[in-house]
């Protein structure tokens, strides 16, 4: 079983804090994935999206689609909707997300 966004927010923030540093875009999407399950999943992934993007990490197209998965299995299209505001602010073609 995944674990929730919470469970594995704590040992990642952890993690950044111990070396000082951003982890790779593959570990911030692998945090993305434990929200698939999430109540409140949107919410939860636009707010770590703003802590990846102000560590200067940038999302990438596969990060947008984990995000915009999110938004489609909770059914939340205003949230979708603001993801895809912020690929344009990244500079992510939307035809680059399938």
């Amino acid at each position: 079983m995944q674990p929730s966004i919470e469970q594995a927010w704590e040992p990642f923030r952890e993690k950044m804090k111990e070396t000082d540093e951003s982890p790779p875009v593959t570990e911030w999407n692998e945090l993305f994935r434990a929200a698939l399950a999430a109540k409140d999943a949107p919410a939860k992934v636009i707010w770590v999206l703003e802590r990846m993007r102000e560590t200067g990490r940038k999302p990438t197209a596969g990060t947008y689609e984990i995000l915009l998965e999110v938004c489609l299995v909770q059914g939340d299209r205003a949230a979708a909707f603001l993801l895809v505001e912020k690929m344009w602010a990244d500079k992510v073609l939307l035809g680059d997300v399938s």
